[in-house]
């Protein structure tokens, strides 16, 4: 963090403290009473107002208050704002929330005694044993809050919670001897599923179903606890001689446990009055799982305690990714407020007299900087008309912007991003002024669009940047990142939590949002004390993940939120759809390696071996191929999948737009939960081998080329499909039949196309092209059918904002857009050119690029070739055959590191890598070394990036390909290579080696 940072993390502590204790802020009004007075003299109060009320200085106060000085007393804790039964149990957490963050300074100093710890994680320290009653203390607390607040809420939250709470606690118990003290919070368990059965509401025989349900579910869990952690399994033992030692303690806990929460379940609403408010149950849950520990530290080992407790605590927040996404996402809304404020106070700076010519003349600028390097590439060094017009005008604003931009790998990322936003501003400004609509409102949305686009990408690019840096690790980062956390906790779950629904009451809520803060900060904390910094890379990787995952169908959510005003169906019913998504992609993984395997036998193997590859590198990564057959199948399979989907998501509408809008959404959000959940691999509470089976093949951990084109490839069939219950016409049969057919040749095309063409679509550059065609067709689609909503819509549900551009603009604007690109991708796949050479030191031809000149070589075992791209760097290819090692091929490349290691001035390995995708057993590897041309001064170093890909042919002989250039160039043409590699003659039947 920089000073700033720190500064502002400072200030949102001190409104935070504030709200906790309200006499502090009385102290800072009465310190900055004496300054409100001065401003407030008759001599200084006109020119005061006079200043504040200027609009230009108002203008950069309020960007200079939005990133650097922010007023934080509005968004201020206020305990008024909370149910006054919730107050008894909030204070406390919240305060020890701050204590938790207070201690992180001082959790390593080991005054009194310590005690050495050993988590299962593999973490090995030593912790003071005042640390360890600190983690008591907290865990105790931040249990009863989640069971008080979820036995007030709903009892289908309250029996997943309390099961979890009975295996996580009974985790801290394995390594002492059985007592009956391990029964009290089990006692404390079930007292609070009978304050949930006497709260909750039970109507009908659906009520009495679950309350059954959850009654066995909750004894079964606490019967098994009370008896393999209680003398009583040694005590019942002998009255079951027939079944074993080991499986008597399930047995009978699971008849004792159900016994007593059928009891529970039958007599909790004979009572009339409510006896027990939500305070009073967290203290009892308090005392209860206070005593259990207290008891365990008496009779056991300190150290074993603590050390379980920590085991325990890692395991339970592992399974938090929720609240990480939704707080990742969160942030989102920040940028979203950011950019209105950036775009008005320039508006404001600008007036509205000069707002259109000065964003044209810096659109204009920062078109010619952005679009000097691209330009520069094509034109290169070659004589041409072009070079001569083009060249004067672009080249010296490419030399004079390279410092700046293109000589940095993220500043060039993100501006070669925000380059498609500005060839966007060009269309549109262009068809604003064929159709007259260019004014001060119109520039003014286009410049908030920016905005926005540009914080987005900046965002993700310095998150990005975040992870390629190693950190500074020390307690004060620490501190200031737990007390950043905590303000960023309470501004974007303070809000959600003071709401309430019938499943959800904020009395119930607002005790299990203190209870998650509870985990979040003790394992901050306990991390701190057992010296393991990653906690901060941790954290940061989970809520960059909530964005990557599922920001994608989040931002579409928001933009049909702002569109319509109110959509036509229930947030509850748009999670449910996404959750079924998410839950469908399992199986589809599942299937997927078993297509790729061609057996179950194979299916078999590919387990064990994406397992093994978990395990040692925490990866699940697998270079598979998938058969054209199974690519078609899985794309017909979710057609009618979102077909049947269609047909049983009747909605109670009488409008038949809003009804058919409602699938339509519901079809968008089981898409997005299929897209998320077939990329990403989260914690989920099954055994681990299980686990690694159902997750998918592949993990996006940031925005890919792939993970947009899987997001088109399920969104646009589900969009197609709601052209067919949206339109009057389409929804026959005969057209509802033929948009199937469509909508599955859409997914079958861009799975396919992706997989089996990637290296063609990289190298020719067609990989950006082909999204943005696809980007348009989905923003066409996504404006048909919001449009007929939005045309249903009564007059009291108008939409938010309206559009840019009109119906007919928009959609002239795509078509313009899908055929130029179009012309485009035609022009990129015609400048790949190949040609089948035939080489002395191979027995079969290769494919290589036309402009490639061989040299003459006196080793008959290679060939060496060179080649410049458009501005003029050469780059070399080497080519040839080696004998293969006894050990496989990474034993072979190890040696040919060690002899290049001698040749190459400084050789750094980057990366090494399977390339089975490309062809069977290819394995890759990316290095650097330095090269040094003559000049005077002992000459220029230059930095050299190499590729180098062995491919294992038959006959004892590996074939390698190897690809030196400048490391800025490595990027684009080492899919050339790539795509020379793929041409080689494959040998066919063999399931390619994962590790």
């Amino acid at each position: 963090m920089n000073p700033f940072q720190i500064i502002a993390t400072l200030r949102k502590f001190g409104n935070y403290l504030a709200g906790l204790f309200p006499f502090l802020a009385h102290i800072v009004d009465w310190l900055t009473k004496p300054l409100k007075a001065f401003v407030e003299q008759p001599s200084v109060a006109p020119y005061w107002q006079k200043i504040t009320q200027n609009k230009i200085i108002q203008s950069i106060w309020n960007v200079v208050s939005r990133f650097y000085w922010r007023d934080y007393s509005k968004d201020r804790l206020d305990l008024s704002e909370a149910p006054p039964e919730s107050l008894a149990v909030m204070l406390p957490v919240f305060r020890l929330c701050v204590l938790l963050c207070l201690l992180v300074p001082i959790s390593q100093i080991h005054f009194g005694s310590y005690v050495p710890i050993e988590a299962v994680s593999g973490v090995t320290e030593n912790a003071a044993v005042w640390v360890i009653v600190t983690w008591m203390v907290a865990l105790s607390a931040g249990w009863s809050s989640i069971l008080s607040g979820s036995a007030f809420s709903n009892r289908f939250a309250y029996a997943a919670l309390a099961c979890s709470a009975l295996y996580m606690l009974s985790i801290c118990s394995v390594t002492s001897e059985r007592s009956y003290w391990n029964w009290t919070f089990t006692a404390a368990i079930f007292f609070g599923y009978f304050i949930n059965e006497h709260q909750v509401k039970r109507d009908n025989a659906k009520d009495w179903m679950a309350s059954i349900i959850c009654a066995l579910a909750i004894g079964c869990i606490a019967g098994i606890q009370l008896t393999c952690t209680t003398p009583l399994k040694a005590l019942l033992a002998p009255l079951l001689p027939s079944v074993s030692y080991e499986q008597v303690g399930v047995l009978i806990g699971c008849i004792i446990g159900s016994i007593i929460g059928l009891v529970i379940c039958f007599t909790a609403k004979k009572v009339k009055d409510t006896f027990v408010d939500v305070g009073t149950l967290m203290s009892i849950n308090f005392f209860s799982i206070g005593a259990f520990f207290l008891a365990a530290t008496l009779r056991g080992d300190l150290s074993k305690l603590g050390s379980q407790m920590f085991s325990s605590l890692k395991l339970f927040n592992g399974y938090l990714w929720p609240i990480w996404y939704f707080l990742g996402v969160g942030i989102v809304f920040k940028l979203i407020g950011s950019s209105k404020v950036v775009s008005n106070s320039i508006k404001n700076l600008i007036g509205p007299k000069l707002l259109i010519p000065v964003l044209l003349v810096v659109l204009t600028g920062l078109c010619l900087v952005f679009g000097s390097e691209p330009v520069v590439r094509m034109l290169g060094l070659q004589p041409s008309m072009a070079a001569s017009i083009l060249g004067p005008v672009f080249f010296p604003i490419y030399l004079q912007a390279a410092p700046y931009i293109w000589r940095e790998p993220l500043t060039t990322i993100a501006v070669h991003w925000f380059s498609w936003v500005l060839l966007f501003d060009v269309l549109v400004i262009f068809v604003l002024l064929i159709i007259k609509r260019l004014n001060n409102d119109s520039m003014a949305r286009l410049f908030y669009l920016n905005c926005l686009s540009a914080l987005l990408i900046w965002e993700y690019v310095f998150q990005l940047a975040s992870f390629t840096r190693t950190p500074k690790h020390s307690i004060f980062a620490l501190l200031i990142f737990s007390l950043w956390l905590l303000w960023l906790m309470h501004t974007v779950g303070w809000s959600m939590s003071l709401k309430s629904s019938p499943l959800w009451p904020a009395i119930g809520r607002l005790p299990i949002y203190g209870g998650i803060m509870t985990f979040c900060f003790l394992e901050i904390f306990a991390r701190s004390a057992l010296k393991d910094f990653n906690v901060t890379n941790e954290l940061f990787l989970a809520l960059f993940r909530g964005v990557i995952d599922i920001g994608l169908p989040y931002f579409f959510y928001l933009y049909a939120l702002a569109r319509l005003g109110q959509l036509p169906l229930h947030l509850s019913a748009l999670f449910t759809s996404f959750c079924l998504g998410a839950l469908f992609s399992f199986p589809i993984n599942v299937l997927d390696k078993f297509a790729a395997a061609g057996s179950i036998e194979g299916l078999k193997k590919i387990a064990q071996e994406q397992y093994q590859l978990f395990s040692a590198k925490g990866s699940i990564n697998l270079d598979l191929e998938l058969p054209e057959w199974w690519l078609l199948t899985r794309a017909v399979l979710f057609v009618c999948v979102l077909t049947a989907l269609a047909f049983l998501a009747h909605r109670k509408n009488e409008n038949a737009n809003e009804r058919h809008g409602a699938k339509v959404f519901s079809l968008v959000a089981f898409a997005s939960g299929m897209a998320s959940f077939s990329r990403s691999f989260v914690d989920l509470p099954i055994p681990m081998n299980w686990h690694v089976f159902i997750g998918p093949t592949r993990q996006d951990l940031f925005f890919s080329a792939g993970l947009v084109y899987f997001y088109f490839a399920l969104w646009l069939p589900a969009l197609i499909l709601g052209l067919g219950l949206l339109s009057d016409k389409l929804r026959k049969r005969r057209y509802f039949v033929v948009l199937m057919a469509i909508a599955a040749a859409f997914n079958f095309g861009i799975s396919y196309f992706y997989q089996n063409h990637e290296s063609l679509l990289r190298a020719s550059g067609l990989i950006y092209s082909g999204i943005v065609i696809l980007l348009a067709i989905f923003i066409l689609l996504v404006s048909y059918c919001i449009s007929e909503m939005a045309a249903f819509k009564e007059a009291k549900q108008k939409p938010k904002g309206q559009p840019l551009l009109s119906e007919r603009s928009v959609y002239t604007l795509l078509t313009v857009i899908i055929l130029a690109l179009s012309g485009l991708a035609i022009y990129q796949l015609s400048s790949i050119n190949s040609t089948k050479r035939d080489f002395a030191v191979f027995t079969h031809p290769v494919q290589v690029p036309s402009n490639w000149k061989e040299i003459p070589s006196n080793d008959p075992r290679s060939v060496l070739m060179t080649f410049k791209e458009s501005q003029g760097i050469q780059s070399n290819v080497l080519m040839g055959t080696l004998d293969s090692h006894k050990d496989g091929t990474r034993a072979l490349l190890k040696n040919l590191l060690v002899k290049a290691s001698a040749n190459l001035p400084n050789l750094q390995l980057l990366k090494l890598d399977n390339w089975n995708r490309m062809y069977p057993d290819a394995l890759v590897c990316f290095y650097t070394f330095e090269k040094t041309t003559p000049g005077a001064g002992g000459g220029i170093v230059q930095t050299m990036e190499g590729l180098t890909i062995l491919v294992p042919m038959p006959g004892n002989v590996t074939e390698y390909y190897t690809l030196i250039t400048s490391p800025s160039d490595m990027e684009r043409l080492q899919w050339r290579l790539c795509m020379v590699v793929e041409s080689l003659p494959n040998r066919m039947g063999k399931i390619p080696s994962l590790i």
